[in-house]
């Protein structure tokens, strides 16, 4: 360690600096009175040599004139007096050495003959006075300490000889010498003058800085002490102090709100149910509550290295680069990592957010961070629910397969890796046949039970590249990628077919179920992930239409097929809102009475631009779309209408009511006898002048809503007429619990008779067991003679057909001659 440097004191640096300044002051002062002392004295000395060389020379031209060498010698010694005086000589005409003068009596001859020259051209010369003229010359040798002062003697204007004086200057510097030392003396007593003054001077004046350093010193100490500086005077200083304590006031005030605010955040974090941190810039803890040690299982002191390693490798790196990128930036950042705390078994998931502190644009220019804040909460039983959900959201619960929406998401990035890779891809839909018959026989609970089983044998039977996904009901959709030809599909949707067809047993019961399977391939049917769907829907439709249980392929006829129907349908739409349907009847014949005795309404509908379309094609179609709903009561309404105006003079040629057919939909409507009663009542029509007819199939599919239904009807006074007898499932138990008044055979038996034996066989039976249960029996389909009298001979008397009467507008039975053909 190295020593600590002593403090300088405030004062001792004014002092010093003030020393200084004198000090240098005083000793310029004393330098420039030295020298300039100095130099005049030498003025002087030169002075008083030159006046006494002249003086000794005015008194040498007599002894030069007389060469009387004693006189001189006396005059020059006579300079004795003169205390710097050490030689003077004096010289002839000639340059020769006349008198001299020696205080010490030695070496005159080197002085005298100086500078060592006895021709007198050479002395005038070194002299520098030329030839011999009048005049004094002054000349300084510093290294031997003395003064030359050379001298013409003249008489009368003429230079008769030269006088050499020498003076020492040693004595002269002796005397500076102790004028240096006067000098010194003076500037040390002064110096130590001026030291006690300025002290005391220095402490009177920064007596109010002292103050204000000790009050200071106590605030250091104690940061929440009341002690203010007292204001001593009105300068500079007191203004200072006036800040000073401002300053004091307003530290106060903020520290008070410091506490608060750090009370505040210390009693929010330790309360808060949410790990809370503080880290230093190199991310080592200063600061954690209670609760981050809870859920971290760390003590407070924990090191940053031992925090790391509970964290999972996988997850290691991305942490240690949110590190990196809080120190390069200001904006805070989360991030979610695998945790394993010391002791503990599991991994949990913790979700933390840092945000950097005190960031601030260096010199450098880059960012400086003062340390980081931040919190962790455990998000593991969050991230299990959101699995759930996700597999809620993704996946179907019953199945366990993926659902419509993760379906959409994957059929999207398939079709694009697809096209990438100039790949084959296909989508099965495959709907099962008659699922709902399970539901209805042996329960809901089968039912899904029978489709978890089908699922997982599909998703066996498929590459583990392909996906099975379920969209709800009894569909599911198959993706087949990687294909290395469409003959490949064919392959599997055996395999699917196969696999499906396999008896399952369900509470006792084997079940066989079959499915229809709808093909779209990529990239020979569609381009878009929506083409591939709508295509596979098409296929099919038209795999169901075939008869079920079938595998149909997307085509370009198809597809014409579709957009056909589309447009029918739209027509229809248009159609109905319009009311652009007619009504037809087609009478049925008593053989017995030999007249009509009843009639069939029947719907028409005459489009303006595609002509006559046949009630086969477009009742399918209403069916499908529910608009048969609106069609069955316009028929009803037009029906009831058709008897109101034309009941009395259809009873005129024998016709005692009309039928009408009523559609599965509008039969177990829950609206259906409070619109046929308001119908009835608006028109007045007595009920039994009304038929319902309704077919097989319809019943079978809920027996006791189909007799409930058929009670009501009947109550009110109605007829109800089982209608294409024949073509559905219904068995005798069934058909003796029906409140139904007749039996109407379907033309498909009635066609080939009496050709063929085995519709010969069906109608006899039908009509047998008809009779046995009192029921009528009506044949519909007649075009023959040969077939009226074959059902005459089994019993069967009303008949309706095109051998009688074909559908045609009321307006044209009414005709008197029609009735009279007939007869």
């Amino acid at each position: 360690m190295t020593p600590s440097t002593p403090k300088k004191s405030f004062r001792t640096q004014i002092g010093r600096v003030l020393l200084i300044s004198l000090g240098l002051s005083l000793g310029v002062l004393f330098v420039s009175v030295y020298y300039l002392g100095v130099a005049q004295q030498q003025k002087w000395m030169e002075r008083d040599i030159a006046v006494l060389a002249d003086i000794l020379g005015n008194r040498s031209v007599a002894a030069l004139d007389f060469y009387d060498q004693d006189a001189a010698k006396r005059n020059l010694v006579s300079s004795s007096f003169h205390p710097a005086i050490d030689f003077a000589c004096l010289y002839n005409r000639s340059g020769e050495l006349f008198a001299y003068f020696s205080r010490t009596n030695s070496g005159i001859s080197g002085i005298c003959s100086l500078p060592q020259i006895t021709d007198r051209l050479q002395l005038n010369s070194s002299l520098g006075l030329g030839k011999l003229k009048a005049g004094t010359k002054i000349v300084e040798n510093a290294k031997n300490d003395q003064i030359y002062v050379y001298s013409s003697v003249t008489s009368v204007g003429d230079v008769v000889g030269e006088l050499v004086i020498v003076a020492n200057t040693k004595l002269l510097k002796t005397g500076q010498r102790e004028l240096l030392l006067i000098l010194l003396v003076l500037f040390v007593v002064v110096m130590i003058s001026a030291l006690l003054v300025s002290r005391r001077m220095l402490s009177s004046a920064l007596s109010p800085l002292t103050h204000l350093h000790n009050t200071a010193k106590n605030i250091s100490v104690n940061s929440l002490s009341r002690e203010r500086v007292k204001k001593i005077s009105d300068d500079e200083v007191g203004e200072l102090v006036d800040v000073f304590n401002a300053m004091l006031n307003n530290l106060a005030k903020e520290n008070e709100a410091l506490v608060v605010s750090e009370s505040r955040f210390r009693t929010l974090a330790e309360s808060a149910p949410i790990g809370i941190f503080l880290r230093n810039e190199n991310f080592e803890t200063l600061y954690v509550n209670d609760r981050w040690c809870a859920i971290t299982g760390q003590p407070h002191g924990c090191s940053r290295q031992e925090y790391l390693k509970s964290i999972s490798d996988y997850d290691l790196r991305n942490y240690e680069g949110m590190i990196e990128g809080l120190r390069s930036g200001s904006v805070g950042q989360t991030i979610e990592y695998r945790y394993r705390a010391p002791g503990r078994l599991n991994d949990h998931i913790l979700m933390e957010y840092v945000t950097p502190l005190e960031v601030k644009e260096g010199v450098s220019g880059e960012h400086q961070v003062r340390g980081y804040v931040g919190s962790v909460l455990d998000v593991t039983e969050l991230k299990n629910a959101q699995h759930e959900l996700e597999k809620l959201a993704y996946y179907d619960p019953l199945t366990h397969l993926p659902n419509r929406r993760y379906f959409k998401d994957y059929l999207v990035k398939q079709l694009q890796l697809a096209k990438e890779e100039d790949s084959i891809m296909a989508v099965l839909l495959v709907d099962l046949d008659n699922f709902k018959r399970i539901n209805d026989t042996l329960g809901h609970d089968a039912g899904d039970i029978l489709l978890s089983v089908l699922a997982g044998r599909i998703k066996q039977r498929l590459h583990s590249q392909d996906l099975v996904a379920r969209m709800g009901g009894d569909e599911f959709y198959l993706v087949l990628r990687n294909l290395s030809s469409l003959a490949e599909v064919e392959k599997i949707t055996k395999r699917v077919r196969s696999v499906l067809a396999s008896p399952i047993r369900i509470k006792n019961h084997f079940v066989e179920i079959t499915a229809s399977i709808g093909v779209a391939s990529y990239p020979e049917n569609c381009d878009t992930p929506e083409e591939l769907m709508r295509n596979a829907d098409i296929a099919l439709y038209k795999a169901k239409g075939d008869g079920r249980n079938r595998v149909a392929y997307f085509s370009a006829e198809l597809d014409s097929q579709l957009r056909d129907k589309m447009r029918l349908e739209s027509k229809l739409r248009q159609a109905v809102s319009c009311e652009a349907f007619e009504i037809y009847i087609q009478p049925q014949y008593d053989y017995k009475t030999s007249k009509f005795r009843w009639a069939e309404v029947l719907i028409r509908w005459e489009d303006p631009e595609e002509g006559f379309i046949p009630p086969d094609k477009f009742i399918k179609l209403a069916e499908e779309t529910g608009i048969i709903n609106d069609i069955d009561q316009w028929v009803l309404r037009a029906t009831c209408k058709l008897w109101a105006e034309h009941g009395e003079a259809l009873r005129a040629i024998g016709i005692e009511g009309v039928s009408m057919n009523l559609s599965a939909r509008q039969f177990y409507s829950k609206t259906l006898f409070a619109y046929v009663e308001a119908v009835f009542e608006e028109y007045g029509i007595n009920p039994s002048c009304i038929s319902f007819e309704i077919t097989e199939s319809m019943v079978i599919e809920n027996i006791e809503g189909a007799i409930e239904t058929m009670e009501r009807l009947r109550n009110i006074g109605s007829r109800i007429s089982i209608d294409d007898f024949g073509t559905g499932y219904s068995s005798l138990s069934y058909l003796k619990r029906l409140p139904i008044d007749s039996l109407k055979i379907d033309r498909s038996f009635i066609m080939d008779i009496p050709g063929d034996t085995n519709d010969v066989a069906i109608t006899s039976a039908i009509i047998a067991m008809a009779e046995k249960l009192n029921l009528s029996v009506i044949a519909e389909g007649i075009e023959t003679k040969e077939q009226c009298e074959f059902l005459v001979e089994q019993g069967c008397f009303h008949m309706q057909g095109y051998y009688f009467a074909k559908p045609a507008p009321v307006r044209t039975f009414l005709k008197p001659q029609l009735n009279a053909a007939v007869e």
